[in-house]
Parts: C-alpha cells; sequence; structure tokens
C-alpha cells in the first residue's frame, strides 16, 4: 500500500462550509487556465470567478473535429460571463499552437498572476500511450516553455496526481520522485515525467497531487465517465444486456444475492470529491506556497 506523506505543510483551517473569501488570495487577478471544459477544470473556473468579481479568466481550449473552441465552452455561468475568455489554442503543439490557421494569435493581457495546469489525457490503455505522453508530457512541455517566454508571469501550479509513485512500498513524499521500476499504466508515467519537466523549469511553481476524483459532494453532480465511473458504467451495460435478453421476471429468478466487487484489501484506495479539491487547490494558493512545494 502507498500511503501519503503525513508530514503535510500546513494548510489553513478547514472551510469546508463556505467558500475562500475573495481578498484571501492576494493579486490574482489575472488567471491562465488551461483544461477548462473538464469536470475540475470547469469546477476551478466556476469557483475564481465566483470568489472575485474583478478576477479574470483566459482559458485554452482546442478546437475538436467540427466544434470551435468557444462552441466546447459550457453555455451557463460562469463560462459566459465577460470575465471568462476562451484562447483557441492546443497544448500538444508548440507553441500552444498560437500564430496558425487554426488558432490565431491571441490578445493577451501583459501579465498573467497565475497559470492553473489541468489539461490531461485521463486514459490508461497501453495502446493510447501516444495520445496520452502527447497531452500530458509534450503538453506540459509546451505551456512551460510559453510561460517561461512571457515578459511576466507569476505563479504556476501544475495540477498531476498522487499515483506518480508507480508502483512502490512505503510513504509517498510530497517530493520529486526519482524514477520507479514499473507503473500501472501509461498515465501514471506521463505525470511522473511532466511533474520532472515543471521542476526542472525556471517557473515559479507549486504541483498539486489530488488522489481519485468523484463527483460533487452536495450536488452529486457527474461529467466524467472514467475512472471509478467507468467501473460503475461497465455494470450498467451488464445490466442492460440482461434486460434485453430476459424479463424483469427471468432476471428476478435467476438470482437475489446482489453483485460482489473482489477487492485487496491490502490496498487503499484515496477517493476526493470534486468540489473537495477545488476548496483544497485554492487553500494551497491562499497560503502563497513558496517556490518547489508540492501537496497531496
Amino acid at each position: 500500500m502507498r500511503q501519503l506523506d503525513p508530514r503535510t505543510p500546513e494548510l489553513p483551517p478547514d472551510r469546508s462550509n463556505g467558500p475562500v473569501r475573495p481578498d484571501r488570495i492576494r493579486g490574482l487577478r489575472r488567471v491562465l487556465l488551461t483544461g477548462a471544459t473538464g469536470s475540475l477544470g470547469g469546477e476551478l473556473a466556476k469557483a475564481l470567478l465566483e470568489q472575485d468579481p474583478d478576477r479574470e479568466i483566459w482559458a485554452i481550449v482546442r478546437r475538436k473535429a467540427s466544434r470551435s473552441a468557444s462552441g466546447r465552452s459550457q453555455p451557463v455561468e460562469p463560462f459566459n460571463l465577460p470575465r471568462f475568455h476562451v484562447i483557441g489554442g492546443d497544448v500538444t503543439l508548440p507553441g500552444i499552437g498560437f500564430g496558425t490557421d487554426d488558432y490565431p494569435e491571441p490578445d493577451l493581457p501583459g501579465r498573467f498572476d497565475a497559470c492553473f495546469h489541468l489539461a490531461a489525457c485521463t486514459e490508461f490503455q497501453e495502446r493510447r500511450r501516444a495520445q496520452i505522453f502527447r497531452t500530458n508530457l509534450d503538453g506540459t512541455r509546451h505551456l512551460v516553455a510559453f510561460l517561461e517566454r512571457l515578459p511576466a508571469f507569476g505563479k504556476f501550479y501544475h495540477v498531476s496526481t498522487t499515483y506518480v509513485s508507480g508502483i512502490r512500498a512505503g510513504v509517498v513524499r510530497e517530493t520529486i520522485h526519482t524514477r520507479p521500476s514499473r507503473f500501472a499504466n501509461p498515465y501514471e508515467e506521463s505525470k511522473h515525467a511532466a511533474e520532472s519537466v515543471v521542476a526542472d523549469s525556471g517557473l515559479d511553481w507549486t504541483i498539486l497531487r489530488p488522489s481519485i476524483l468523484l463527483g460533487h459532494s452536495r450536488t452529486g453532480e457527474v461529467q466524467s465517465g472514467k475512472t471509478v465511473y467507468g467501473v460503475l458504467k461497465t455494470y450498467w451495460r451488464l445490466r442492460e444486456v440482461l434486460r434485453n435478453k430476459y424479463s424483469d421476471a427471468e432476471i428476478a429468478a435467476l438470482s437475489s444475492d446482489p453483485f460482489v466487487v473482489v477487492c485487496r484489501p491490502e490496498v487503499a484506495k484515496n477517493v476526493l470529491c470534486l468540489d473537495d479539491a477545488v476548496r483544497l487547490m485554492l487553500e494551497v494558493a491562499v497560503c502563497q506556497p513558496p517556490a518547489g512545494t508540492i501537496y497531496h
């Protein structure tokens, strides 16, 4: 079992009953964001805009098939607010793709106070290794290079995963890990490599390592069908297969026993609700951590 580091740097007191006060994240007025169309990125964008009426976000969004970058952003608050700017771009391309036919050179402010990098490919299959590394490793490398060229830039928050440690025993510290001998999947391997790119950069960086994400703790809303929900979808599909083949009475006659999910009792799985992950990420930003800090 991989244990998280018990020596976590001190955070402000838990404020799960309410949002972080707008004035507590000083100087965070212009924010660059990747991954805004994902569940965690969208929740973070919403929280950032709700906190401070003067805060603006520039979100890098790539076009997808026939859908433009602006068409992929959600037509509801806060994504339709004037303070939320959609920038067409693609982190998998050098220079974020800016200045190409697909992504004209954007009109950017002279300074960003912070960048939250959440864009990632959350696939785990070996057959998708190239796609995973192109997004998670090359995407991080291109974004870091872009930020290093900006004339004025503040803090870089790189959202990674607790599973960068690979397959190993013992306590996992809040440090940059040496490469383990094995990873469970190419996603873990790509995120480990991306952390090394961040650590070797000249940016003022902090790495955030959330664990397995679930839906919203209060609303139960879920946007992603991957990770834990991918397993649940499998059981749902199995039920639909049975319902297509048998009547309700026949299914009931098959067995009254519930399905049992067989797990390894010695392996702990650490899950975290979406809104709690966002709250903790903002609490870290409140601390204004020094460069080179890592939080589980």
